[in-house]
């Protein structure tokens, strides 16, 4: 007796053979997670991209505010007054620019030495040869001086400086009855007569700090107040470029150059990053500025 077995193929219902349904699992498990690791990496692109828009968009705002206190630097200001003053510049996070202005072209000259402690400026003398000195000259200017000083209300400081030594310091001003001296607060320098001027003025003063990340602005002296004008900030480096062609990251009115107004540009270089989950987001941006005061004569 002889028995026959036919070889049979195992079908589901459809018609379907097993190895084909497990084919076609298998391509579209692979289709599903080819599309859903594309959409996570365009989703991670697209906010990393939003992320980079605003450290640049923060960048360009911070510049344009340093921008604008550039061209406006040394309004009013002779050539050898300290009006634009980088310290640290070519380092990422100690760089300090500090700005300066008058928003009154007259200046009083201090007619009497003033010592260390000293709170009395003398505006004129009686038996004064120089012209800055006598009280026909100086009382007018004490007059227009006193007057602005009232007006802006506060927005703007005193400030004493001796164009010998290159010291200089912010006051207050207060007019003394007999108008002969103006009270300040007591100094910290020497202020020679003839060579030391009391000017009102307007300084800003940028710099970075680091354990925030914050670039912060400080009026007229004041750092124990800081103005923060942008976050997430990781790099503030500032130059000088001279007109001869060379280039300076530390410049203040005692260098082997003090007359600012040699200054060709300002270089500034801002850097900012923003986290997203375990990546770092990096940026930074570098503009050249001219003092347009420079012009002026």
């Amino acid at each position: 007796m002889k028995f026959s077995i036919k070889e049979r193929t195992i079908e589901n219902e459809s018609g379907f053979s097993l190895m084909e349904v497990l084919v076609a699992s298998s391509l579209g498990a692979l289709v599903i997670a080819l599309v859903v690791a594309n959409i996570l990496t365009n989703h991670s692109v697209y906010f990393e991209d939003i992320k980079r828009t605003s450290i640049n968009s923060n960048l360009r705002a911070s510049m344009d505010i340093m921008s604008m206190n550039i061209r406006q630097a040394g309004e009013n200001l002779s050539d050898n007054f300290p009006t634009i003053v980088i310290e640290d510049g070519g380092s990422d996070e100690d760089a300090v620019l500090t700005l300066r202005r008058s928003p009154l072209q007259e200046a009083i000259t201090v007619c009497s030495t003033i010592n260390i402690g000293g709170n009395k400026l003398t505006t004129w003398t009686s038996s004064s040869s120089t012209p800055a000195c006598l009280q026909a000259n100086a009382f007018p200017l004490v007059q227009t001086v006193m007057s602005a000083y009232t007006s802006l209300n506060g927005e703007v400081e005193g400030y004493i400086y001796n164009s010998i030594t290159k010291k200089g310091e912010f006051t207050t001003i207060q007019l003394d009855p007999d108008e002969q001296f103006l009270k300040i607060k007591n100094v910290t320098n020497q202020y020679d007569p003839l060579v030391s001027h009391l000017y009102l003025l307007e300084e800003m003063s940028f710099s970075m700090a680091p354990a925030t990340k914050t670039l912060n602005l400080y009026r007229n002296g004041d750092y124990a107040n800081p103005n923060t004008v942008a976050f997430d900030i990781t790099k503030f480096n500032a130059r000088i470029e001279y007109l001869n062609g060379t280039t300076d990251t530390d410049y203040d009115s005692t260098g082997s150059d003090p007359n600012w107004k040699n200054i060709d540009q300002i270089e500034i270089t801002l850097g900012g990053e923003k986290q997203v989950k375990t990546r770092t987001i990096e940026s930074s941006i570098s503009a050249k500025f001219f003092p347009r005061n420079i012009l002026s004569n």
